[in-house]
């Protein structure tokens, strides 16, 4: 089941194609993948790749009018949507293998050739207006935007990907238009298609749709260097309950080897309920209710990180117990149990996730975009499994540095003088 022996090939326009032809599905998936996000964006268009995603379902060539494309594709059972990401954007459907084609004709159909209508336009404004104004009411997601920002505060992957309502206000159809021309072109896109399906058969179908598509120039690049010296601190001064935090350290990338001690380090400290930081701050200690790590890899950077919400009263001695866990791991190997499970603690949710075609397709969409060798499911397994307790610990000491630390938090009760003490 793990085994994704597909059939990888480009179209004359140089658009990338991946055709996984399982026979034992019903379904279909498929999913074109665009190399376009915040991370590409100047400041005075913060916000059109997620704005633009919104917008690509208002109407396309066949299918003109807003609502068509949603309501074609339900008619057939199936289902449609898009999210953008810091690095990309992706637009999918799902539904039975024998409307293979319509599926495919209406997403290549909206995201080449969308109408972009100015009353569309005007209408998804308001809701991105909402949608921004929703996150901001959100302390839990409002603590992560303001990580980002204190993580890589001189670069676009700092910025929101939602964007600023003053830039939202202003982003007129010439703007996506020019957008659109610079990025939504075959050579910074993949396109993946999962089901039971013969791969001549899509691309065959695929070449004769997109024959007036040209080839126009390569992938997007945009690549930094990341420099810190002290830790760095964001305070969103909010009205809350809790105190909403997120301490963490960039770093590696998408095609580092240690991405793998690096997400069992996340997994050790953070992950589920056996993880040390719920057992020692929710379990032992009260501090918390929801507690949990994270770890995110971007092409020439990511982070590790951790959010938990607590009392303002709490703030410092829980800020204190979570970095003492970080000391931890860097002083003593972890044992063979504890990292046998957590292993186990990947694997088992990495399996579930391919039990589907969507699940394989969100496998492969971003990873042959994003990365220089896209690694298949089996390798990645093996990969993990052969990380050692020494590994973990080295990585520790080598990422978690406290001038390297960046921290945001979200509450108004939070003194900027006080926390740099603490860090200090």
């Amino acid at each position: 089941m793990l085994e994704s022996k597909g059939e990888h090939f480009f179209l004359p326009n140089k658009l990338e194609v991946l055709v996984l032809p399982f026979p034992f599905f019903e379904s279909v998936s498929i999913g074109l993948a665009v190399k376009a996000g915040v991370r590409f964006e100047d400041a005075a268009v913060n916000g059109i790749s997620h704005f633009l995603e919104h917008l690509i379902f208002k109407g396309s060539r066949f299918y003109p009018h807003p609502l068509q494309i949603a309501t074609r594709i339900e008619s057939l059972g199936g289902i449609v949507n898009a999210y953008t990401a810091e690095d990309h954007t992706l637009f999918w459907t799902k539904l039975g293998v024998e409307h293979w084609r319509e599926g495919l004709k209406i997403i290549l159909d909206a995201v080449f050739y969308p109408r972009l209508p100015r009353e569309g336009i005007e209408v998804e404004r308001k809701v991105i207006l909402q949608e921004i104004a929703r996150r901001d009411d959100n302390p839990q997601e409002l603590v992560w935007e303001a990580f980002a920002q204190a993580l890589w505060p001189q670069s676009n992957l700092g910025r929101s990907i939602l964007g600023p309502p003053e830039v939202i206000k202003h982003l007129q159809r010439d703007d996506f238009l020019q957008y659109r021309k610079k990025f939504y072109h075959p050579a910074n896109m993949v396109l993946i298609v999962v089901g039971p399906l013969k791969a001549a058969a899509v691309a065959e179908w695929a070449t004769d749709f997109l024959q007036e598509i040209p080839f126009q120039e390569e992938r997007i690049e945009e690549k930094r260097t990341y420099r810190q010296k002290k830790p760095h601190l964001v305070i969103k001064n909010k009205s809350t309950e809790q105190v909403h935090l997120v301490l963490g350290w960039r770093g590696l990338s998408l095609d580092s080897e240690q991405r793998y001690p690096a997400s069992l380090l996340a997994s050790i400290l953070g992950r589920g309920m056996s993880s040390r930081l719920f057992r020692e701050i929710r379990e032992k200690q009260g501090l918390v209710y929801t507690i949990y790590s994270s770890v995110e890899f971007f092409e020439d950077t990511g982070f590790l990180a951790v959010y938990a919400g607590l009392a303002p009263r709490n703030l410092k001695k829980g800020l204190r117990r979570i970095l003492q866990e970080f000391e931890k791991v860097q002083e003593e190997e972890v044992s063979a149990d504890e990292l046998a499970a957590a292993k186990e603690k990947i694997i088992g949710p990495f399996k579930f996730n391919l039990e589907s075609t969507d699940g394989w397709m969100r496998y492969w969409a971003p990873r042959l975009l994003l990365q220089k060798k896209a690694e298949d499911p089996t390798t990645v397994i093996k990969k993990i499994n052969q990380v050692t307790a020494k590994e973990i610990q080295s990585l520790a000491r080598q990422l978690c540095r406290p001038q390297r630390l960046s921290l945001a938090l979200v509450n108004d009760h939070c003194r900027e003088d006080d926390i740099y003490r603490l860090l200090s």
